[in-house]
């Protein structure tokens, strides 16, 4: 693995802290915002850490309750809700001291026969066919916006057509006029056998995208002012396994801003076909006035 890599495996790897409680390791970071992906992430993790590795996440639902401190450990209480012969069910609470950050809910399924239906791949062009450029890394470019971005971001490899972005060197894909697109996306190195780590590395990574598909919706877009944006909550369905160290196609559609809020939705396919995971997210969109 490489060190971008490793340092996300490290970040995700929780330290017990009693009976059913988990603590994170503290981040020497810059950040100035904690990255909810992280939190919803390590959350799983925890959601997990006392099941037989085969009996994998199926399902996760998340809220988001509080801004956090990117520095600052976070403690994770984990409440067993069901064990039955082919299912786990986890609930987990997250905290910084008496600050709550999140509330998630998991289920875990053992391996089992059933139908089964791949879905072809979408007809897009392939990795090798679009560009190594994303939202993280245009958003470095722009004045301050890298202490926004997520920890160990050079962990994660994704690809989007060029006429995404309008041409190198911009800061928004302000070529893209519909709010869908496609990208490619994997981590940068090999990771160990382990379903529950490769579902928590792509929780990791789909928040981002999530929320900068929704600012492409047309009322959004063409309004001039700016935007605060935060995840309120996120869901994830794992339907079959998959392997974050091989490319996945993430489509991405945005609709529905209303109330501050906009929806976004994502769905995961694997190169050889198959449907492998949908993911669906709310954020806080709120337009400011600047004076």
């Amino acid at each position: 693995m490489g060190s971008a890599l490793d340092d996300l495996v490290q970040l995700l790897e929780l330290e017990p802290d009693g009976p059913g409680r988990f603590e994170s390791r503290p981040v020497d970071t810059e950040c100035r915002r904690l990255y909810g992906g992280q939190v919803v992430a390590q959350a799983l993790m925890a959601a997990g850490s006392d099941l037989d590795p085969i009996r994998a996440p199926h399902s996760l639902h998340a809220y988001f309750v509080k801004s956090g401190d990117p520095k600052a450990p976070i403690t994770f209480g984990v409440e067993a809700v069901r064990d039955s012969g082919t299912f786990s069910t986890r609930r987990v609470v997250a905290h910084q001291g008496e600050r709550m950050l999140l509330s998630l809910q998991a289920s875990f399924q053992d391996p089992e026969d059933g139908h089964e239906e791949l879905e072809p791949l979408p007809d897009v062009p392939g990795p090798d066919e679009m560009e190594e450029t994303d939202d993280w890394v245009r958003a470095a470019t722009v004045p301050d916006q890298h202490l926004d971005l997520p920890y160990f971001v050079g962990a994660v490899e994704t690809r989007q057509l060029a006429a995404s972005f309008g041409g190198p060197g911009r800061a928004w894909p302000s070529g893209l006029r519909e709010p869908r697109r496609d990208m490619w996306i994997r981590v940068r190195g090999d990771l160990p056998d382990w379903p529950l780590l490769h579902a928590s590395v792509l929780t990791y990574a789909s928040d981002k995208p999530m929320l900068g598909t929704t600012a492409l919706s047309p009322p959004m877009r063409d309004d001039p002012r700016p935007h605060l944006l935060a995840s309120l909550d996120h869901s994830i369905w794992f339907h079959r396994p998959f392997r974050m160290d091989e490319w996945l196609l993430l489509r991405l559609t945005s609709a529905t801003p209303s109330g501050a809020r906009a929806y976004a939705t994502g769905e995961l396919f694997r190169l050889r076909g198959g449907r492998v995971a949908r993911i669906a997210q709310e954020g806080l969109a709120r337009p400011l006035d600047v004076n």
